[in-house]
């Protein structure tokens, strides 16, 4: 049974899964798959006899439908690969670009690096030296980042503190799906694009939302991967002053 069935499950399930974690009526996504799993089974194991002469004589039929089906799952991995190949020649391209020389350290590559707003106007970290400066890494499909805006432009906008979001298309399902989020909600706080995904790269991004707290001097002090309150941030904002005491 595992042998037969784990190869077709594991992806779907993978999938549903990982929508429902991402969206706040997820549920639907684990109800859909349950009853698509569960449906066809029970039906098989009430009618089988009427089922099984079904298949004997519409078995012309059911041969294109394998087909088509085939035909289906092949585009699906296909696209599934490109999408992914995609994603692993930017990271190389990026690697074979941008390679940091032994004269310059990350932090200073970082800082200096030319970044840009949504309407393509240059953006440097050291710009926003002087005051503290919070990175907030985030997605269009992150749910727990869409949770936590309104605690993060709420304190963007009652503390001594500059924010940025940073959004990169190198992580979004389309192109122009930074823009259309940007639009929608309505967005108070700036936007950095790090259109080649450095930024991403060398802080290591692999949750979301995830903050980084820079001091005046534009060095990174600390981070936090997960969903924070007004209270949490200004937690990490005061631990950074501490620290850099």
């Amino acid at each position: 049974f595992s042998f037969g069935w784990t190869p077709c499950i594991g992806p779907l399930l993978a999938n549903a899964i990982l929508l429902a974690a991402q969206e706040s009526n997820g549920y639907l996504y684990i109800l859909a798959y349950a009853a698509g799993l569960i449906i066809p089974f029970l039906l098989t194991g009430i009618f089988t006899d009427r089922i099984l002469n079904y298949f004997n004589t519409k078995r012309q039929i059911l041969k294109w439908t394998s087909r088509i089906a085939g035909v289906i799952i092949l585009c699906f991995g296909i696209y599934m690969i490109h999408n992914g190949s995609s994603a692993i020649f930017r990271l190389q391209n990026l690697s074979a670009k941008e390679t940091i020389s032994e004269e310059t350290d990350i932090e200073t590559y970082l800082i200096e690096y030319e970044y840009e707003d949504i309407d393509g106007n240059p953006i440097h970290l050291k710009d926003y030296q002087g005051n503290y400066l919070l990175l907030n890494f985030t997605t269009t499909w992150c749910t727990y980042c869409e949770i936590e805006l309104p605690q993060l432009t709420s304190f963007s906008e009652n503390e001594d503190v500059d924010v940025l979001l940073v959004m990169s298309p190198v992580n979004e399902y389309t192109p122009d799906a930074i823009e259309k989020y940007i639009a929608e909600n309505d967005l108070k706080l700036k936007v950095l694009i790090d259109k080649e995904g450095i930024l991403f790269y060398y802080c290591n991004i692999s949750r979301y939302p995830t903050t980084y707290v820079l001091d005046p001097d534009s060095h990174f002090l600390v981070y936090t991967a997960g969903i924070l309150d007004y209270d949490g941030f200004a937690n990490m904002l005061d631990y950074a002053k501490n620290m850099n005491q």
